[in-house]
């Protein structure tokens, strides 16, 4: 695929007429237990496709569209994508158990409504709340009494269960997690890296993921490169990881091969 990047005074553009003309894509990514390789679900990972065939890849775009009119428009949009095809890839009889769909302060922020529409949305394709889990990332500050904190209570009110991505790295904190409805939290690319050639990244996981196990949150390291990595994970009692060592992101119908054929990893 030809990738092309746009400078930000033209992505709001390019994003709106990707969204108006059906072409924002999403690629999924296995979430995996590092033990046994089974798969947990797939996180949806945004990409836009033009009419030349160049593709943009969120890095190029996502924070200026974060931060403009289009928050809302397009976590809807992706979104719908992933309700949609995960009723697909269901109806090929193809066991997958939920999808993941990454929503930032920004776009918690500005649609108060959001736990409703997802709902409505799930209704729409016959699922469940169960169905799809959302990662909050944080690319500013969420405060208690914020507009984005208000929505994530909504969210979690309504039964979405609620990752922290990045954990380690970010603005999170061990506060984060007291004041946060959450039930699971990503483990940072930046710190997983690490872990061969740093004994403090290896102390730094291993606290993190008794603390996760303590409060009963489940714990993902994202970033994972190979079975020498994952194995090293599982020492330190990690259980579950994501990265390009298992499999890269995959359109939906490479994913449904992949689910259907997964690598033995014991």
């Amino acid at each position: 695929n030809l990738l092309q990047v746009f400078s930000s005074d033209s992505t709001i553009v390019e994003v709106e007429d990707a969204i108006n003309n059906s072409a924002v894509r999403i690629h999924h990514q296995p979430q995996y237990d590092l033990y046994t390789g089974r798969i947990l679900g797939v996180e949806c990972l945004a990409r836009i496709r033009l009419a030349n065939g160049a593709v943009i890849l969120p890095q190029h775009f996502i924070d200026t569209v974060e931060n403009s009119r289009l928050a809302a428009p397009f976590a809807h949009e992706i979104a719908s994508l992933a309700c949609q095809q995960l009723q697909h890839i269901r109806c090929q009889g193809v066991h997958l158990p939920y999808v993941a769909i990454n929503l930032s302060a920004e776009q918690l922020a500005a649609d108060k409504d959001l736990a409703q529409s997802l709902t409505n949305l799930l209704h729409e394709h016959e699922l469940c709340v169960d169905d799809l889990e959302i990662e909050i990332t944080e690319s500013q500050r969420l405060d208690t009494g914020s507009d984005a904190f208000e929505t994530i209570h909504h969210l979690s009110a309504a039964g979405f269960r609620i990752t922290l991505d990045d954990f380690g790295t970010g603005y999170s904190s061990i506060s984060t997690l007291v004041d946060m409805p959450v039930s699971g939290l990503k483990l940072d690319r930046r710190l997983v890296s690490k872990l061969r050639r740093s004994d403090i990244a290896r102390q730094a996981v291993q606290h993190l993921v008794k603390m996760g196990s303590a409060l009963g949150l489940k714990v993902i390291a994202e970033g994972t490169q190979n079975v020498q990595e994952d194995i090293s994970l599982s020492e330190l009692g990690c259980r579950y990881g994501q990265g390009f060592g298992f499999c890269k992101p995959l359109p939906l119908d490479q994913i449904i091969s992949f689910i259907k054929r997964p690598p033995v990893r014991r």
